[in-house]
């Protein structure tokens, strides 16, 4: 029985390991999706940019100041390409944290496998042990009328 209790605080260990871990995948999950969306977020503005840039040279706009909307185009690609990176950085972090999220669950289910046969199998044993005293009380029960003076 101290065996079980034991083996039931663990599982209440590896439980509670379980609930962070699958905190951080979700953490983790939420940031690539948060990173995701800045990139849509930069690739459209860059692209409308683009259309002014457009519209700049068909009105002939002075050569300066498409100069500064060419500039800065430049910068938004630059940040996009660093925004990739970041993705890229965040959909390795995603996947280690589904993986240990996914070899806890299996750890937890595992030990929650070996608890449940340990208490099946003390249970078993726990009844043997009550039929069998049950039958030796049925026995001596028998017994005893057997060898009593008034069963004749």
């Amino acid at each position: 029985m101290a065996k079980l209790k034991q083996i039931k605080r663990y599982i209440d260990i590896e439980e509670g390991k379980l609930v962070s871990l699958r905190q951080q995948y979700q953490q983790a999950q939420q940031y690539q999706q948060q990173q995701q969306k800045r990139l849509s977020d930069l690739e459209q503005y860059r692209l409308q940019y683009l259309r002014e840039i457009k519209i700049k040279v068909s009105s002939g706009s002075k050569v300066n100041e498409l100069i500064q909307y060419q500039n800065f185009v430049a910068k938004l690609d630059k940040a996009c390409e660093q925004q990739v990176a970041v993705i890229s950085q965040a959909v390795l972090v995603v996947a280690q944290r589904k993986q240990q999220y996914v070899s806890q669950q299996k750890r937890v289910d595992a030990i929650a496998k070996f608890h449940k046969r340990k208490e099946t199998q003390e249970q078993k044993s726990t009844d043997r042990i009550v039929q069998k005293q049950i039958d030796e009380m049925a026995n001596q029960n028998l017994n005893g009328r057997r060898t009593s003076p008034f069963s004749h």
